[in-house]
């Protein structure tokens, strides 16, 4: 009992404090529309408001880049990204689910995580995080914690590494492997719910990546006029947002105490690989890809051991196993 009470206090604390999980898998049963735009013009309001704050006073003067986009953004790392998810309908999102009613007699049983052990609190207790669309893909609100905050952590563990003397790829691989995969595989991942969420860290790469750009030293995208610093162009999220954002198509790996529960559940989902609109979008994932520098570092880690390979808990490999409904062949995952 203590070593339960544990367990779901570190789970409350940790989900309190970071993002938790979500079910990829739900908008197959639920279509989703797409909330780029609405998503789009939050963001852009946020920055706008926090920009016009920065300039107001005489700091922003002697502000590097740097400092700037941390002002700029920092809204999003934390308390926003928690008022947006429960403020969602005022933003004109598209989401599921959208009410108590259909998280309990939806969403929490259609779960791939239903079967878990009552006990297993971070994914029993926790509530599970809403879908959404952007553009083609679509992806759990969590990613939103992981994009800002979490590329923010990525990036200043490059500024660092690079200040020391390092080159672009070792610093690059200090952020994934300091950050990403040493948060995936310790206290945020497989040391809390169980879960290696190989999309969480693509993510956070494209965090990385939006906020270099942001400070870029030949085309910077916060620039610094003589009225303050200026966003020189409107943020929009369907930019960074790629097929490996979506845990469906890009798969987690599991601790071994709740694999089989998972297993049972993303079998039931078998079948639905071949209702029109799923095989659409997972050919349009295909074709779209998604070969970011960070997908090809966590092929190297997979092939050397260092993480767990997830393509054993890939749905479509599942599906072969357990004779899904046509005998579909497993796929790769996307390189």
């Amino acid at each position: 009992m203590r070593a339960l009470a544990l367990i779901a206090l570190t789970s409350l604390v940790t989900h309190a404090a970071h993002a938790g999980e979500g079910d990829d898998f739900y908008p197959w049963h639920r279509p989703l529309d797409d909330s780029r735009t609405a998503l789009n013009r939050r963001y852009n309001q946020v920055f706008t408001d926090a920009l016009r704050d920065l300039n107001r006073g005489s700091a922003w003067s002697s502000m590097s880049c740097v400092d700037a986009a941390h002002a700029m953004t920092e809204r999003l790392f934390w308390t926003e990204y928690r008022f947006l998810l429960r403020a969602q309908p005022h933003f004109g999102l598209h989401y599921a689910p959208r009410t108590n009613t259909e998280d309990v007699e939806e969403y929490r049983p259609r779960s791939i995580y239903h079967y878990v052990p009552f006990w297993w609190v971070p994914l029993t207790v926790a509530p599970l995080e809403r879908e959404l669309r952007v553009g083609d893909v679509t992806f759990s609100t969590d990613k939103i914690a992981h994009f800002f905050p979490t590329g923010w952590r990525y990036w200043r563990v490059y500024r660092e590494r690079r200040a020391a003397g390092d080159n672009d790829d070792t610093a690059l691989r200090a952020a994934i492997d300091q950050i990403g995969v040493a948060t995936e595989l310790g206290g945020w991942g497989l040391g809390i719910d169980g879960i290696f969420s190989f999309a969480d860290l693509e993510a956070n790469y494209q965090g990385l990546v939006f906020f270099q750009r942001l400070c870029d030293a030949q085309r910077p995208e916060l620039l610094k006029t003589t009225r303050g610093w200026v966003l020189q162009r409107p943020f929009d999220v369907g930019e960074w947002v790629n097929p490996c954002w979506d845990e469906s198509f890009y798969g987690n790996t599991y601790v071994d105490l709740i694999w089989p529960a998972v297993e049972r559940a993303m079998r039931e989902k078998c079948r639905l690989l071949a209702r029109p609109h799923v095989a659409a979008q997972r050919a349009r994932y295909r074709a779209i890809g998604c070969s970011s520098r960070s997908v090809r570092i966590l092929d190297e880690h997979i092939a050397a051991g260092r993480v767990p390979d997830p393509r054993p808990y890939d749905i479509e490999t599942v599906c072969k196993t357990h004779g899904g409904p046509h005998g579909r062949p497993a796929h790769p995952l996307p390189r």
